[in-house]
């Protein structure tokens, strides 16, 4: 994590043009004016620092690699977009890593996954966030088990099939 007595910024782009304000600090010959915002407290980052080392484990990673299917891959990216910017230039691997393991956490155990990770950090949870976390954990599971079956499946197809221009007819 970067602070101002340590800062973290060799990944970002240098010079005066950089996003990354303590980079454009720098390139002006004003680092000391820079004051960086600690946004997540320094225990808590070593608490989840072993986790997101052990879930980003090669093995571990290898085992999300071989998924084949079109659906499960694109459900997974659509997980890891919604956790990251689409920019990543510049960014840690670390950050990188952390945003895959949230993303698989979703896509394994949804908002309970959550919960889990949470509790295991130490957090309070209130009520409503836990209520909250299992309902849409419900839903999303009501929902792929609508998606997966066979009259759903077929009625998907046919809508594509009445969808799609008939190129066999124009060629003909």
């Amino acid at each position: 994590m970067s602070t101002d007595e340590e800062p973290v910024h060799q990944f970002c782009p240098i010079g005066d043009t950089s996003w990354c304000k303590y980079q454009k600090a720098v390139a002006t010959n004003s680092p000391s004016l820079f004051k960086h915002k600690t946004t997540v407290p320094i225990a808590i980052m070593d608490e989840i620092k072993p986790i997101t080392a052990e879930l980003s484990a090669p093995k571990l990673m290898k085992k999300c690699v071989r998924v084949k299917r079109k659906t499960l891959m694109s459900r997974s990216n659509r997980l890891f977009g919604s956790t990251t910017p689409k920019l990543l230039c510049g960014w840690s691997k670390n950050i990188v890593d952390i945003a895959v393991n949230e993303a698989i956490v979703m896509f394994n155990d949804g908002m309970t996954g959550r919960i889990r990770i949470m509790k295991a950090l130490g957090f309070k949870m209130g009520n409503f966030t836990v209520t909250s976390a299992f309902k849409a954990n419900y839903a999303r599971i009501k929902n792929a088990e609508i998606k997966s079956r066979s009259y759903t499946l077929e009625a998907r197809r046919a809508s594509r099939m009445r969808k799609k221009p008939r190129m066999s007819i124009l060629q003909n």
